[in-house]
């Protein structure tokens, strides 16, 4: 029911649809000592600061999604090929209906390009024809975009006039298409329908572009948020549109259109002060599509029940960009991300994890699956790919091998060798759910010696952040929040060392361990959750910083909450080569993994993921992408347990360390 982006009006191009949502997870860490303007180190400091924004940027983006499979099973799918028309060598899939009819373009690579307005439905790919006369003797182009569960179909396509630019908006029922006109501008293109049959666009009329209505035969101009220019891009059955709109100072902003009046999304939560973009909706109000941050990626957000979820660049996959083009009645969402060597991966977004649809396809595909660009509520996605080397249409249906839901977890911790600058020791974790959750977290240093360490952080220093900056930070734990902390029982045992207590809203956050004066040790930043009757989880942690040798190895530690059946399967990853593609580096080339118990035993090792369980890894959906990465999958009861990172044959460099669960 929603389109895939194309240019929404004829005449501006894909490009200016790919600078989409950006987002600014962690602004620039501020210096803790203030200093003049005129101080000479002030540039230094800047670009230090910005420096480690862009690691955190990279840890948290990595791990958003790493850590907890949700409570909602994730299927298998399988891969269907569309096919094209008269020969054409490409093909896109735009829109999906739940009886499962696609719709799309077949379209040539010449210099001169043609395109086809197609359907698929049961096997069978149709043109859907054209808005032109049949004595017409220019090229063809048509684009159709979405469909309804009656079939009717709306895209946009070239009038008699034959310039490629100047197209109409058209509603395709009954085997004709319909031209639905320009409002008496230039240009149209129908973009959203509802089951209603009530059509959303956008025209252009000199150097205005407005979104339109189409109801019972009546196109109007639904306004905008102040500025030139707006689009609408999905309807649902309750008259609900989304789409895009300028605001009065020229700042693009999301809307949500209800009852004549529209909101400005692009003003709420981590949104606000970025350009953003609606895409597409469910019937229940839920919104989906990307935004713009001031880092300069792209990120894709999920509007639900007035709150914007940021949903990251959907690791545990190594993303630069991540774009949302629709969203479900179950809340499944779909869209593509982008590495950092500018391929496209289409991801499904489930039940508060996301997935590459890569690795939910039989092992066995030929498939190279870049877009998804719609999903019906049956799970089926269509979208776009590469296949035999030619890009094609796909429909991707569920089978019945199924992922199952996570367990609880309760402490989480990481210990390893904190440097400086880019080393620094940085923990990325989750609150899943719906309510506030209350956590405390301890940067520990001086009370390692009581274990025998040396070489510890003499005074570390913690600091917590969300997706839009520092939330709370701390050097000495009893100079803020002494009582609170005391009140928790587990108050760190040194003065120096760090503490926060927080309650913290279901989202994104990150930790950072370092030391206060700059200097080099070994650290402990550890997450316990205080308030586990709440309706949410604290998921747990992906830690970043440099593996060294011997005992400066990484050791990350983690309390199984009890399942339903007592014990639940675990997922353990130890990756480095492949975060060089998000610019991390000096990473470790050849990570190595122990998982041990809580007496030290070892319960199971690994070097490279494809020697051992190479299937049963796949199956989960979260492989490694690099073949010299560790990955253990095992099925643990509710205790504590702890996980070694080492780089082999005592080689060193930034690793990170990932538990995922399920039950």
């Amino acid at each position: 029911m929603r389109p895939h982006w194309l240019s929404p009006c004829p005449g501006t191009y894909l490009v200016d649809l790919r600078a989409l949502v950006r987002h600014n997870w962690i602004h620039a860490i501020p210096r803790r000592v203030p200093f003049r303007a005129d101080d000479l180190s002030r540039s230094a400091a800047t670009l230090m600061n910005k420096k480690i924004a862009a690691i955190i940027l990279n840890a948290v983006g990595f791990m958003t999604f790493a850590a907890a499979i949700p409570a909602q099973s994730v299927q298998q799918y399988a891969v269907l090929d569309l096919g094209t028309l008269f020969g054409n060598p490409g093909s896109s899939a735009n829109g999906l209906n739940n009886a499962g009819q696609v719709v799309g373009t077949s379209y040539n690579d010449r210099i001169i390009y043609w395109s086809y307005a197609v359907l698929y439905s049961d096997g069978i790919v149709t043109s859907l024809g054209s808005l032109t006369n049949p004595d017409f003797n220019g090229e063809p182009f048509a684009l159709a975009q979405a469909i309804n569960e009656a079939g009717q179909i709306v895209g946009y396509a070239v009038t008699n006039d034959g310039d490629f630019y100047l197209n109409h908006a058209f509603l395709y029922a009954d085997g004709t298409m319909i031209d639905l006109g320009t409002l008496g501008g230039e240009t149209s293109a129908a973009l959203g329908i509802n089951n209603s049959g009530e059509v959303v666009g956008s025209y252009k009329s000199g150097g205005y572009s407005g979104a339109f209505l189409d109801s019972g035969g009546v196109m109007q101009d639904i306004g905008s948020l102040g500025g030139s220019d707006s689009r609408a891009y999905d309807i649902n059955d309750s008259g609900q549109i989304v789409g895009y709109s300028q605001t009065s100072d020229g700042i693009t902003h999301a809307f949500l259109y209800s009852e004549g009046t529209m909101l400005d999304l692009g003003g709420l939560g981590v949104l606000a002060g970025h350009a953003s973009y609606a895409r597409g909706m469910n019937n229940l109000g839920d919104a989906v599509g990307s935004y713009i941050a001031s880092d300069g990626h792209d990120h894709a957000f999920l509007y639900s029940g007035g709150t914007i979820l940021d949903l990251g660049t959907l690791g545990p996959l190594i993303g630069t960009s991540s774009f949302a083009n629709a969203i479900n009645n179950s809340g499944d969402v779909v869209g593509y991300y982008e590495t950092g060597d500018q391929a496209k991966h289409a991801f499904l977004y489930s039940g508060g994890a996301a997935y590459s649809l890569a690795n939910l396809v039989s092992q066995a595909s030929d498939w190279t699956l870049e877009m998804a660009s719609d999903i019906n509520d049956a799970g089926q996605i269509a979208g776009s790919g590469l296949h035999n080397n030619e890009s094609h249409a796909f429909l991707a249906t569920p089978g019945n091998i199924t992922i199952p839901p996570a367990p609880n977890l309760l402490n989480i911790s990481t210990r390893l060798q904190v440097l400086k600058g880019e080393t620094v020791l940085i923990g990325g974790f989750i609150i899943t759910g719906l309510e506030a959750k209350e956590v405390l977290f301890r940067g520990i240093g001086p009370s390692l010696a009581n274990a025998g360490v040396t070489g510890f952080l003499s005074d570390p220093y913690l600091e917590l952040h969300d997706q839009n900056g520092i939330v709370a930070a701390n050097e000495n734990w009893e100079d803020t929040q002494e009582s609170e902390i005391e009140a928790t029982g587990i108050a760190p045992t040194d003065d120096k060392e760090a503490a926060i207590v927080a309650t913290l809203a279901p989202g994104a956050y990150t930790v950072i361990l370092r030391q206060d004066d700059g200097g080099t040790g070994i650290g402990l930043v550890e997450a316990y959750d205080l308030d586990q009757a709440v309706n949410s989880t604290l998921a747990n942690i992906s830690s970043r910083g440099f593996v060294d040798v011997e005992d400066n190895a990484m050791i990350a530690g983690f309390i199984s909450g009890n399942s339903l059946n007592g014990a639940g399967t675990i997922l353990v990853r130890a990756i480095g080569p492949s975060l060089s593609s998000s610019g991390v580096a000096s990473t470790l080339q050849d990570p190595t993994l122990e998982l041990r118990d809580s007496n030290g035993a070892l319960l199971q090792a690994n070097n490279n993921w494809k020697d051992t369980q190479a299937s049963e890894i796949m199956a989960t959906g979260f492989a490694p992408t690099d073949d010299r990465e560790s990955a253990v999958l095992t099925t643990l009861a509710g205790s504590p347990y702890t996980v070694i990172v080492r780089g082999a044959n005592n080689t060193t460099g930034v690793a990170l360390t990932e538990v995922y669960n399920f039950e």
